[in-house]
Protein backbone atom coordinates (compact mmCIF):
# COMPACT_ATOMS: atom_id res chain seq x y z
CA UNK A 1 0.00 0.00 0.00
CA UNK A 2 2.83 2.67 1.18
CA UNK A 3 4.83 1.58 -2.45
CA UNK A 4 1.82 2.49 -4.33
CA UNK A 5 0.71 5.47 -2.41
CA UNK A 6 4.58 6.78 -3.63
CA UNK A 7 4.48 5.76 -6.80
CA UNK A 8 0.61 7.86 -7.29
CA UNK A 9 1.72 10.91 -6.00
CA UNK A 10 4.67 11.02 -7.98
CA UNK A 11 2.64 10.25 -11.54
CA UNK A 12 0.50 13.12 -10.24
CA UNK A 13 3.30 15.62 -9.58
CA UNK A 14 3.04 18.55 -12.09
CA UNK A 15 7.08 18.12 -11.88
CA UNK A 16 6.47 14.86 -13.31
CA UNK A 17 3.45 15.55 -15.76
CA UNK A 18 5.03 19.06 -17.07
CA UNK A 19 8.00 19.98 -18.22
CA UNK A 20 9.01 22.41 -15.58
CA UNK A 21 11.31 25.72 -16.62
CA UNK A 22 12.39 28.18 -14.08
CA UNK A 23 13.67 31.36 -14.21
CA UNK A 24 17.44 31.83 -13.60
CA UNK A 25 18.71 33.36 -9.90
CA UNK A 26 18.58 36.68 -10.20
CA UNK A 27 16.39 37.54 -13.21
CA UNK A 28 12.79 39.00 -12.72
CA UNK A 29 9.61 36.37 -12.54
CA UNK A 30 8.30 37.15 -16.13
CA UNK A 31 10.88 38.87 -17.79
CA UNK A 32 12.66 38.46 -20.82
CA UNK A 33 15.82 36.69 -20.56
CA UNK A 34 18.42 34.59 -23.22
CA UNK A 35 18.05 30.91 -22.72
CA UNK A 36 21.11 29.22 -22.16
CA UNK A 37 22.25 26.49 -25.21
CA UNK A 38 21.19 23.65 -23.69
CA UNK A 39 18.06 25.28 -22.99
CA UNK A 40 17.98 26.15 -26.85
CA UNK A 41 18.89 22.30 -27.30
CA UNK A 42 16.37 20.75 -25.09
CA UNK A 43 13.34 23.50 -26.84
CA UNK A 44 14.60 23.13 -30.16
CA UNK A 45 14.40 19.00 -29.59
CA UNK A 46 11.32 19.16 -28.10
CA UNK A 47 9.48 21.29 -30.19
CA UNK A 48 10.64 19.79 -33.85
CA UNK A 49 11.06 16.25 -32.39
CA UNK A 50 8.98 15.97 -29.51
CA UNK A 51 11.98 14.20 -28.05
CA UNK A 52 15.33 14.77 -26.05
CA UNK A 53 18.37 16.47 -27.49
CA UNK A 54 20.42 13.93 -29.32
CA UNK A 55 24.13 13.86 -29.49
CA UNK A 56 25.44 16.24 -31.44
CA UNK A 57 22.71 19.01 -30.21
CA UNK A 58 24.20 18.25 -26.56
CA UNK A 59 27.73 18.53 -28.01
CA UNK A 60 26.76 21.93 -29.65
CA UNK A 61 25.34 23.11 -26.67
CA UNK A 62 28.12 22.12 -24.43
CA UNK A 63 30.73 24.08 -26.76
CA UNK A 64 27.78 27.26 -26.84
CA UNK A 65 28.02 27.12 -30.11
CA UNK A 66 23.79 26.79 -30.38
CA UNK A 67 23.79 30.80 -30.23
CA UNK A 68 25.77 31.23 -33.43
CA UNK A 69 22.42 31.79 -36.03
CA UNK A 70 24.47 29.88 -38.48
CA UNK A 71 25.38 26.54 -36.53
CA UNK A 72 21.47 27.14 -35.22
CA UNK A 73 20.14 27.75 -38.75
CA UNK A 74 22.26 24.34 -39.81
CA UNK A 75 20.96 22.02 -36.64
CA UNK A 76 17.25 23.33 -37.71
CA UNK A 77 17.88 22.03 -41.47
CA UNK A 78 19.45 18.71 -39.68
CA UNK A 79 16.62 18.40 -37.31
CA UNK A 80 13.67 19.44 -39.71
CA UNK A 81 15.19 16.51 -42.20
CA UNK A 82 15.54 13.80 -39.86
CA UNK A 83 12.24 11.11 -39.61
CA UNK A 84 11.67 12.70 -36.02
CA UNK A 85 10.36 16.00 -37.14
CA UNK A 86 7.24 13.60 -38.74
CA UNK A 87 6.40 14.54 -34.96
CA UNK A 88 6.10 17.84 -35.36
CA UNK A 89 3.28 17.63 -37.83
CA UNK A 90 2.01 15.45 -36.15
CA UNK A 91 1.47 16.72 -32.98
CA UNK A 92 -0.21 20.08 -34.95
CA UNK A 93 -2.45 18.20 -36.87
CA UNK A 94 -3.35 15.85 -34.06
CA UNK A 95 -3.76 18.80 -31.84
CA UNK A 96 -6.46 20.57 -34.40
CA UNK A 97 -3.96 22.88 -36.12
CA UNK A 98 -4.42 23.21 -39.68
CA UNK A 99 -2.01 24.58 -41.91
CA UNK A 100 -4.81 25.59 -44.05
CA UNK A 101 -5.76 27.98 -41.50
CA UNK A 102 -2.64 28.96 -40.41
CA UNK A 103 -2.08 30.00 -44.22
CA UNK A 104 -5.05 32.22 -45.03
Amino acid sequence: MGIEMALRRCLVSPNFLFRVEKDPAGVVAGSVHRVNDFELASRLSFFLWSSVPDEELLTLAEQNKLQDQTVLAKQVARMLEDRKSKAFVANFSGSGFSFATWIR
